[in-house]
């Protein structure tokens, strides 16, 4: 008994915990917020960097237009607009590289859905939507955008400017 106990404590410290937290994110909110339904980030970028964000959360992102890119440094989370694609705005502005950014080894389970992506300048090597290297993850619809591609270790593909079903996206 007292060697099953210990086995199953060692299990517990050893095999790693996927986190499972909702986080919240409204671009109207007073910043800088604490993720939570009363107090939500006010950027989807703050609440993909906070320590407390890990892979296997969830950020549901209010209807607004955010002007930022996101980058999601290797954290495999579900990136989710509750109101739509049409009322969840991503706009990416003059940067130089895609919107969104799987570029850290982020693995199967990072998902973006009901998204529209604006603004993204699209060269084929570094801008555009969405670039996908070295990384797993899928959009689903509706997830809409000028044109997506996938970049440098993958080939370069211009996808439909409105993806209705699940678009997996592997180097």
């Amino acid at each position: 008994m007292k060697l099953v106990r210990a086995l199953s404590l060692l299990c517990s410290l050893v095999l790693p915990l996927q986190a499972q937290s909702t986080w919240y994110v409204d671009v109207a909110a007073t910043p800088p917020g604490n993720g939570s339904p009363s107090a939500p980030y006010s950027s989807i970028q703050y609440a993909i960097n906070q320590s407390t964000t890990l892979s296997g959360d969830t950020l549901l992102v209010a209807p607004g237009t955010y002007a930022e890119s996101l980058r999601f440094f290797g954290k495999s989370i579900v990136l989710k607009g509750v109101g739509g694609a049409a009322a969840t705005i991503l706009q990416s502005g003059t940067n130089p590289h895609a919107a969104i950014r799987w570029i850290d080894g982020e693995a199967a389970g990072t998902r973006l859905e009901g998204f529209t992506v604006q603004g993204a300048l699209n060269d084929l090597t570094s801008g555009g939507g969405l670039e996908c290297v070295g990384a797993v993850g899928e959009g689903r619809g509706p997830v809409a955008a000028p044109k997506w591609s996938q970049t440098l270790s993958a080939v370069p593909r211009a996808l439909s400017e409105r993806a209705q079903g699940p678009r997996r996206y592997r180097p």
